[in-house]
């Protein structure tokens, strides 16, 4: 598929607030990329429950543990969770296991957002 027609379906996505477990956000193009997160975030994310709903992470950061624990986690009050994990690619290996073994399975409550560095 291509970089435009991925973009479409996920204005799409946005416009019908209904998502696809996980989307991965890729490019040169930084601005692009965070413009199409924070539209994401804004449809996805309700201000009133976002303190307990949102959470952003990098993925050099992150273990196979904390990541098991933040796509296990319930939303509190909401729809959903949202969560980010900027610099996706640069996860360590336990890490992109685990969330190889994730994605096999998604949670219906999550929306998960990976975004690669350039």
């Amino acid at each position: 598929m291509s970089p435009a027609a991925d973009s479409k379906v996920l204005r799409a996505a946005i416009k019908a607030r209904d998502f696809a477990p996980a989307y991965y956000l890729h490019g040169d193009d930084e601005y692009l990329k965070d413009e199409e997160l924070k539209r994401v975030i804004e449809a996805a994310v309700d201000p009133a429950t976002r303190d307990f709903n949102f959470e952003v992470l990098r993925g050099p950061e992150l273990d196979a543990e904390t990541l098991g624990t933040m796509v296990s986690t319930p939303p509190m009050m909401a729809e959903r969770r949202v969560l980010v994990i900027r610099d996706a690619n640069a996860l360590k290996k336990d890490a992109r296991a685990a969330l190889d073994k994730y994605l096999k399975s998604p949670a219906p409550d999550l929306l998960l957002l990976l975004v690669a560095a350039t």
